[in-house]
């Protein structure tokens, strides 16, 4: 799990870091926008007409966040990153997940 000071959690959040750019991937889309916090922050967003099952939804943001805390120490330190998975996030580990986030945002 990500440390609290790392995570988006307020919808104006967001909201916010959407009008930032747009990287489709194979595994969803990652929005990206650089602002004046002094700590990344990482949200994820899912839905129930992707993920019907609370039990998909968990393992998606548990692997999504997994791969995140280890790339932690490597993002800017302004960076907001928010990810929108789709179902193929649920086939993968999150080694695989860290190299696709790392080529994304490197």
């Amino acid at each position: 799990m990500l440390p609290k000071l790392n995570r988006l959690n307020l919808k104006f959040q967001f909201k916010e870091v959407i009008t930032g750019g747009k990287v489709s991937h194979k595994f969803g889309n990652v929005y990206l926008k650089y602002g004046d916090n002094n700590k990344p922050k990482i949200g994820v967003a899912l839905t129930t007409k992707v993920f019907k099952k609370a039990h998909e939804r968990n393992r998606a943001k548990r692997v999504i966040s997994a791969a995140f805390e280890k790339m932690l120490v490597k993002l800017p330190a302004n960076i907001n990153i928010l990810v929108v998975p789709n179902a193929e996030v649920l086939k993968v580990k999150s080694e695989e997940l860290l190299k696709e986030y790392e080529n994304i945002i490197h």
